[in-house]
């Protein structure tokens, strides 16, 4: 007696309801998280523009100051979107990484056809632009907040002060960006670099030669390397 049947509308619809609402919530996910990069990252360059556009030797001390509290109201807006956001970020990007591996597993299959090979192709390629634009927006918060920084290099001698100093010194000790849960940061060498990074020196004049490192020893994702570790243990386990 059989328990299940071989055909059941109601089971096959909803399987079939269940596939489409987990790939809308993965869609999704990674639109919101692209949005939310793109969106913090402008407000970096906003407050990056109002330096550049502005004559040093005309800002005064208030300038400064407002230019520093909208810097710090977005240091705190990230702090608390990657509070919120972390474990999303971390699915979106463990996700990615398993269909990718698993569409390169499949199609190093040679027993599949023409015309399965050309989609999974199309899949795993759809999957890595993905993984690739989300990388892009959200690092793009970490790439605006080295503008800033540098943009703190080109104050002269005659207009640094006081908030000045502490606006070179906070910028040259705050790494921000997202991260899936403190597990990764996300910066554009997460997609291909594979190494360590040293600790780095500040270079501003806010710091002199004995200032400590602003990032601290760690270690970025090797996206690419882990990728390809992955794809030889599924191998090794498929044989």
């Amino acid at each position: 007696m059989r328990l299940i049947p071989v055909y059941n509308i109601a089971i096959v619809f909803g399987v079939t309801w269940s596939k489409a609402q987990a790939k809308f919530a993965i869609t999704y996910t990674d639109l919101f998280l692209w949005a939310v990069g793109t969106a913090v990252a402008a407000h970096f360059k906003s407050i990056n523009k109002k330096i550049r556009k502005l004559h040093y030797e005309a800002m005064s001390e208030l300038d400064w100051r407002r230019i520093r509290g909208c810097y710090n109201d977005v240091v705190r807006l990230i702090s608390d979107l990657d509070r919120i956001l972390g474990p999303q970020l971390l699915l979106s990007y463990g996700m990615g990484l398993w269909f990718i591996c698993g569409g390169i597993l499949l199609l190093l299959d040679s027993e599949i056809g023409t015309l399965k090979r050309v989609y999974i192709f199309l899949s795993t390629g759809f999957w890595v632009l993905r993984i690739i634009f989300s990388t892009l927006s959200l690092a793009s918060v970490h790439e605006a907040n080295i503008s800033i920084r540098n943009s703190l290099h080109l104050v002269p001698t005659a207009a640094y002060g006081d908030e000045v100093h502490r606006f070179a010194i906070q910028a040259c000790h705050d790494d921000l960006g997202f991260t899936g849960m403190r597990f990764f940061t996300v910066t554009r060498s997460i997609l291909l670099t594979v190494t360590r990074l040293p600790p780095k020196r500040c270079t501003l004049p806010a710091c002199d030669s004995t200032t400590t490192s602003y990032t601290d020893p760690c270690y970025c994702l090797q996206l690419a390397g882990t990728i390809a570790s992955y794809e030889i243990v599924l191998m090794e386990f498929n044989r």
